[in-house]
């Protein structure tokens, strides 16, 4: 461990894992490891999404933007929207469902 290390609790809350308590060691600002919270009511041990949370929260390959197809299903094609078009499509398709169910 560095000596300007800072560890700080977590908990991971996505993708249905409500359980998943650990420690992040974060090193300049960033989020370098995930280690088990021993004094965690529950859920000592961190699932593998919890402790792939640094690698994803830094991945390339995250999604930073809201994205709408821009293709046919399965082209993986997509093209970048504002937050204010993504948040506009959503409540109408929300809407939708509250109408019909």
């Amino acid at each position: 461990a560095d000596a300007g290390d800072k560890v700080i609790p977590g908990r991971y809350f996505f993708g249905g894992c409500f359980s998943c308590n650990y420690n992040v060691t974060v090193r300049d600002g960033r989020a370098v490891k995930v280690t088990p919270d021993p004094d965690a009511l529950f859920g000592r041990r961190p699932c593998l999404k919890g402790y792939s949370v640094p690698q994803r929260m830094y991945s390339q390959e995250r999604i930073k933007y809201p994205m709408k197809r821009a293709g046919e299903r399965g082209e993986n094609k997509w093209e970048r929207i504002s937050w204010d078009e993504a948040i506009a499509t959503i409540t109408e398709k929300w809407k939708g469902y509250i109408d019909e169910f």
